[in-house]
């Protein structure tokens, strides 16, 4: 028998497990098919961004409907290999329309997800092939406005904390710095 449980507050919360003990990557099709259902704006908030394919498609599919994409991730990595690998994917982040944001005050640990005014996601989940896949993660998931509303309010802080990444001053960095970049994400799926 399960227990009756009684209703407490005003927001409709779920919580979502994953990891690798599981049959499906729970976490990761969760993500994917979110953004393909935004419809007006996303905002993500996370440490380490080293997506797998279906997550970047899934993010270019939403910015080619329409809708505004905003990625906030530290400015400096404090782990050397998992910030290049970070890096590399900045190019066709850009090349889409995805809006990203350097957070600036020092390393941003957040690990947030809204879509539209609608559906709010925080967790231990980073937007990378370990959280995806490796790692045993814990998210919760909030449906509704009122939820979706106070977590945007704290992403537009760190949004204001950061420096807009400006594509064609990337495009001019050093070849050595590319050419790391691009060599650390060979390293993707087991960073």
């Amino acid at each position: 028998m399960y227990p009756t449980l009684a209703l407490k507050g005003s927001v409709l919360v779920q919580t979502l497990p994953s990891g690798p003990n599981y049959p499906t990557d729970n976490y990761q099709r969760l993500l994917v098919a979110a953004l393909y259902e935004a419809r007006e704006h996303v905002v993500l908030t996370t440490p380490y961004f080293v997506p797998d394919e279906p997550f970047m498609q899934a993010l270019e599919v939403a910015v080619r409907r329409g809708v505004k994409v905003d990625l906030v991730v530290p400015e400096h990595c404090h782990q050397i290999l998992i910030g290049a690998a970070s890096r590399a994917y900045y190019d066709d982040l850009v090349a889409v329309g995805v809006n990203v944001h350097l957070y600036k005050p020092g390393l941003l640990h957040s690990k947030t997800m809204s879509i539209d005014r609608a559906l709010a996601l925080i967790g231990t989940g980073n937007f990378d092939i370990r959280s995806f896949t490796l790692d045993f993660e814990v998210n919760l998931i909030c449906y509704g406005r009122e939820m979706t509303d106070r977590l945007r309010k704290v992403q537009d802080g760190y949004m204001r904390d950061s420096v807009l990444l400006n594509p064609s001053a990337w495009k001019q960095r050093p070849m050595i710095r590319r050419l790391g970049q691009n060599m650390a994400k060979l390293f993707s799926p087991v960073l």
